[in-house]
């Protein structure tokens, strides 16, 4: 469970910096808004790698199963057997090798490259719809600027 809480937790990450990138590009173009089902295949996408890139934290874990005779006195719960979850024995392998992958994909991975993506991307996003404000506002104000024009050329 806190696994796929991390996975989660990075997809949601992902999604935020997929989701600000598709609409600054389609600012920057005149292009169409994408589709629904465009956007769908992107979460699935994204979804699946950083599936894939979490595989070394599934590794990293097994499940062990504890009777409940030794922590619990009631005779009808004894006999029952609950999972729990341990670090895995290959996690001390080759000088804690998979230890190392795991911190570093999901610090890198699931929380700086997300939230630097992110700042950067949003900064950029404000600052293009400051220019498209600033043009609209000169566009209202030529516009206005010229129907006066016109309309003092009239009463003359």
């Amino acid at each position: 469970m806190v696994i796929l809480s991390t996975i989660f937790g990075a997809h949601i990450s992902w999604l935020a910096v997929i989701i600000t990138f598709v609409r600054l590009r389609q600012l920057g173009t005149k292009s169409v808004e994408p589709t629904v089902k465009f956007m769908i295949k992107l979460c699935c996408i994204s979804f699946v790698v950083i599936a894939v890139v979490s595989i070394p934290q599934f590794i990293s874990v097994e499940i062990t199963w504890i009777d409940v005779n030794a922590t619990c006195d009631d005779e009808e719960i004894k006999q029952y057997s609950i999972p729990t979850l341990k670090e895995s024995d290959l996690v001390y392998l080759n000088d804690c090798l998979l230890f190392r992958i795991i911190y570093i994909s999901s610090g890198l991975l699931f929380n700086l490259l997300p939230c630097v993506l992110l700042t950067v991307l949003s900064g950029m996003l404000a600052f293009r719809l400051h220019k498209i404000h600033q043009r609209h506002s000169e566009m209202v104000i030529s516009r206005s600027s010229t129907s006066s024009s016109e309309s003092a050329n009239l009463r003359d």
